[in-house]
């Protein structure tokens, strides 16, 4: 799978999407579960009940910052 997110481009993996073409896989009959989803960052895992979805696989810090609130 490979992914484009608006505003940063292509995106080396997401978990979001993964799980959504995992599912959608899964429910057209293209695949079963438990389901390996392969992204340019590497593999992840899907499995579902049919109800809830779990996904696993690596996961990388690739930015820190810091985040202030202005206070009133």
């Amino acid at each position: 799978v490979r992914f484009w997110e608006r505003g940063a481009e292509e995106t080396m993996s997401s978990g979001t999407g993964s799980t959504g073409a995992a599912v959608a896989a899964i429910a057209r009959s293209f695949a079963q579960s438990p389901v390996t989803v392969l992204t340019p960052a590497g593999a992840l895992h899907l499995r579902t009940d049919g109800q809830e979805a779990w996904l696993t696989g690596p996961a990388e810090l690739v930015a820190e910052g810091c985040f202030y609130t202005a206070t009133l």
